[in-house]
This record gives C-alpha cells, structure tokens and sequence, in this order.
C-alpha cells in the first residue's frame, strides 16, 4: 500500500492492527499473518495501534530499524536513514545493529548507523499529522519548510537565508491550500514567501 503526496490513509491488517499512513509513505504486509509472528514493512510514517497477541510479536522493519511489540499505540518516522519511534501506550523493543532498547510511553528512541539515543518528544508534535495538522513546537522555518516540501511536493529557494536559530509554535490545518499556508507564515515569521512555479522563494 502506498500513499500519494498531500494524502494519508487508514487500513486495518488481518490480525485487527489498525495503521495510518501519512503523505508519501507505503506499507508492505501479507494478506495473512503466519502463526507465530506478525511482521510489516514500512517507508515513510506511519502511526500503529497494534492489537495485542501474546503468542504473536508484531514487528516493524523500517530502514535498517527493527520494532517489536506486544500491543500498543506508536509512530514511526522513517523517510530517512535517522528513524524516531515515539510511543504513546505499551512498550517497544527498538533494535538498531547490535544495539536495542526498551522504550516507555512518551518517548522516543531516534536510531542510526547502529546508534540509538532516546528522547522525550512533544507527542502533539510527532502525532500531528494523524490529526490532519502542521504542529510546530519550537520548530526553526527551515523544520517547517522540510514538512511543507513533503506535503505539497515543491521546492524551496533560499534556505541559506534563514536563521536557524528563530523558532514557532502553532498549528495549521493541513486541508489548506499552500498560499494560505504561506500568508501564515509570512505574518508569523516576518518573511516574505511566495509560491512560484511550484517553488517557495523566501525573499
């Protein structure tokens, strides 16, 4: 299953498990799960609410990052090397290389090249596209920019422009139209930015 750009999806797997799929993300599952393991794939992000089977692990493979669950609520962002699995309800077992860590509800393990280091997130921040929101929490506008080229599948001119150091908070619907979008941002940042040709110019 593979979700287009500007969209999400929602589907329930074989054994129950319901997942969500934000924009630009695909799943890959069996009809029917074996008898002893439940196992998916995924590329992107995608929120799980894993129904519980004790005789049967639910596992996640995600760019080299290996999840496993008994039964509980968590998102997985893996659209690049560097995979964050917040969790909101349960317990995960997250495996990277040789390593592995238990995480508990609230935080977030963030795995690459082997490493793993946990975190406490904002889970506002991490489930906001579940809820069809932009939710910036302390973002700086080149974290906001990252999420509308994702979303709207544009380009942005003028990055080295920014100050990495200025961040915002708020929220806005993702059913916005981009200009909107951007007449938001120009009064919350003070910058000027304009959709041309599929591009925002930060001017």
């Amino acid at each position: 299953m593979e979700v287009p750009i500007a969209s999400t999806f929602s589907l329930i797997l074989n054994d129950g498990t319901k997942v969500w799929l934000n924009s630009s993300s695909k799943i890959s599952y069996p009809t029917k799960f074996d008898s002893d393991i439940r196992k998916v794939t995924i590329e992107g992000e995608a929120y799980f609410d894993v129904v519980k089977d004790i005789d049967r692990p639910f596992i996640i493979e995600a760019n080299g990052t290996e999840i496993q669950v008994l039964g509980t609520s968590f998102n997985v962002n893996a659209y690049n090397k560097i995979v964050s699995t917040t969790l909101v309800e349960g317990s995960l077992i997250v495996s990277n290389g040789n390593n592995s860590s238990i995480i508990k509800p609230g935080q977030e393990a963030i795995t690459n090249a082997g490493v793993i280091e946990i975190a406490e997130p904002n889970l506002l921040t991490k489930t906001a596209w579940q809820r069809g929101e932009f939710f910036f929490d302390g973002n700086n506008l080149h974290e906001i920019l990252e999420q509308l080229k994702r979303w709207y599948n544009v380009d942005v001119e003028g990055l080295d422009q920014l100050n990495y150091k200025s961040t915002f908070k708020g929220s806005i619907d993702k059913d916005q139209n981009l200009s909107s979008v951007l007449k938001i941002l120009n009064l919350a940042t003070g910058k000027n930015l304009e959709l041309i040709n599929k591009t925002i110019i930060i001017k």
